[in-house]
Order: structure tokens, then sequence, then C-alpha cells
């Protein structure tokens, strides 16, 4: 977001929680012409959020996650459970493609993935083959062999679809024996307690649970700028 100051001929400049990738998943890159433009027309005030502002260096690229996703979807013996940000469209798009290449449909579950993902794919932002979709009435009853839950919930949320499947109390999920739950997300600061008591549960259940810790994994790159990339911008 952008405004010019009613008493300078300068912009003051808000850029909202952001990261940028040089090799972005929708193709497009990240638009430093236009930043650049406007630092040239005179920026009175950039008001720059990032929740990884302090964290040195640059974050990865959201094609970083793919090669370790893809060998835990095609090694997982049964069903997998994924759960991601439902805002992460990238992120979304991204476990659509794994499951086509590892012969798995993809099913959708918690209200704002259901919506995130209708939403986007109506504006053409998610590209999913024509069959690739099984509805969640139809879950239990599926292959577990051949299916991949995209489940919302990251962050442990009552009432939230992963809680619910965590403590077998969701109306199409439950976790079973031999499945394999993979977390690709980080623990956002002041949820730790009742993300520890969700994933706990859901762990004991599942042959493997994966928590991912960004720094230390590549299922999870980051979605916001890094140091490196704030200071770019400020440039």
């Amino acid at each position: 977001m952008r405004s010019r100051s009613a008493r300078r001929s300068a912009w003051s400049f808000t850029t909202g929680d952001f990261k940028i990738d040089q090799t972005p998943v929708g193709g497009a890159p990240f638009d430093l012409h236009t930043f650049a433009k406007y630092g040239h027309e005179g920026v009175l005030a950039l008001f720059s959020d990032s929740t990884n502002v302090e964290r040195p260096g640059f974050t990865p690229s959201e094609r970083a996650v793919v090669p370790r996703i893809e060998e835990l979807c095609r090694s997982a013996p049964r069903r997998v459970i994924l759960s991601c940000f439902a805002s992460s469209i990238h992120r979304i798009q991204q476990v659509i493609d794994i499951a086509s290449r590892v012969n798995r449909k993809i099913a959708f579950v918690g209200r704002s993935m259901v919506d995130n993902v209708e939403i986007a794919h109506s504006l053409e932002l998610l590209r999913i083959p024509d069959g690739m979709v099984v509805r969640q009435q139809d879950i239990r009853g599926f292959d577990p062999k051949r299916i991949i839950i995209l489940a919302s919930g990251t962050q442990a949320e009552p009432m939230s679809s992963l809680s619910r499947i965590a403590v077998d109390n969701h109306r199409f999920v439950s976790v079973d024996e031999n499945d394999s739950v993979i977390l690709s997300a980080r623990i956002i600061p002041g949820n730790e307690n009742q993300f520890s008591a969700c994933w706990t549960t859901c762990s004991g259940a599942a042959r493997w649970f994966i928590t991912i810790i960004p720094r230390e994994s590549s299922t999870f790159p980051g979605t916001r700028a890094r140091k490196s990339r704030n200071s770019c911008c400020n440039s």
C-alpha cells in the first residue's frame, strides 16, 4: 500500500508481510522495478513488516520444499495427512503437483482450506487436474495408499481440522496406524502449548509425525522475508 504525503511530494510505503522469491512457483517475479521507481520518486517513510526480519540471510524459495515433501509422500505406506497455511496458495499448488506425480489424489479438509482453494481455483490461481479431488465425505472409503489429505490448522487452533483429527473427533478423517502426518509450517510464537498438546496426541497414533522447523528443514523454507531481503527493500 502506498500514499502520498499531503505536505511533501513523497510517498509513504507499507509492504505488509512479504517475501521476495527469485524463482516463484507462480512464475511472476517480485516487482523490484516498481519498488525502485517509488524510491526514485522519494519515500518519506517505509513501513516494512516481516516476522523473520531478525533472522539473518535470505529466505529460500518456495521451490525448495518440493524434493523433501515429494520424497515423504512417495515413500508413505498409507495415507498422507499434510498441513500448511491455507493462505499459502503456492504451497497448496506444489502439494497438488506432487500428488499427481506420486499417483495420489488430493482431498481438502478445513473451512479455510476449502474456501481458499475454491476462490484460488475460480481465479485461475490454482491448477487442479480433472478428477484429482476426492470429496471429504469420500475420504474414509478411498484407498489410503492413493490419497493426500491437505488440512488446515497448522497452529493447532481450537476446533481446527487438524486439532480435531488429532483427537479423533473429525467427521471425515482420523489418523490410523501407518498413516503419515506432515506439518509444513512453523510454530507462531504464543501457540507453543496448544501446538505441543495437539501434535503429541497425533504422533501417538501415526506411523511417523514430522514437525517442521524452518531453519533446519527443507519442507518449510519460510514465507516471510529475512534480514537481507528487508535490507534490499530499504536500499
